[in-house]
């Protein structure tokens, strides 16, 4: 799903941003000046609103992602509307009080489709770290890891707060650290993959089998 929505954004910036949606899917190969495997960038908010025209239906069928597209078009209009602003996201950043994120948040999550998953990780991309995504992941790593035999999704907010609490208001990055220090001892330095096998990096290379 990642992939796609970075081929969209390929394509708009390729289309020099006429890109538009079509409602019948062409047979016909798309003329690109880079290889079709070439992975670009997120698309912006305005590029999404330019190019879905507001048609959550269009996103959906272009980049196979289901129900997720109409909680994501609802995101980008909600900076086109100007709910959510750039420059306001900039200056809670540099904000020094340590619970200046919680607004941004409590907007974040009154986003029908937004539960504390998606919005903890949309803090973390904006760069507050302090909410952990928390998810079936987190559980096999806190377990397997950390010796959180009896972590479940009623303890794991819990367990989360034990061991990272020690780390704020960077609780998300030790976090990811430590994912990353455990993914690369199964599958070599992710620096390094290509990005054709980043899908391949999950905790299930660390499952027990």
């Amino acid at each position: 799903m990642a992939k796609a929505l970075c081929n969209l954004q390929r394509d708009i910036t390729l289309d020099n941003g006429k890109a538009r949606c079509k409602r019948k899917r062409s047979t016909k190969k798309r003329r690109s000046s880079k290889p079709s495997e070439c992975i670009a960038n997120f698309p912006t908010w305005k590029e999404l609103v330019r190019w879905a025209r507001v048609d959550a239906q269009c996103l959906e069928e272009r980049c196979n992602i289901g129900y997720r597209a109409a909680p994501i078009l609802r995101l980008a209009l909600m900076f086109a509307n100007g709910k959510l602003d750039e420059d306001e996201i900039t200056k809670l950043e540099q904000s020094s009080d340590p619970t200046a994120f919680q607004s941004l948040y409590q907007k974040l999550l009154g986003i029908k489709g937004f539960g504390p998953f998606v919005c903890s990780n949309i803090l973390m991309c904006a760069g507050f770290y302090q909410r952990i995504p928390s998810d079936t992941e987190t559980i096999r790593h806190l377990k397997q890891v950390h010796g959180k035999g009896n972590c479940s999704n009623n303890t794991n907010a819990r367990d989360v707060e034990e061991i990272y609490g020690q780390y704020d208001p960077f609780q998300c990055l030790a976090y990811w650290m430590e994912l990353v220090e455990e993914y690369e001892s199964k599958s070599g330095k992710l620096s390094e993959l290509d990005a054709s096998s980043y899908h391949l990096v999950t905790g299930s290379l660390c499952r027990d089998k």
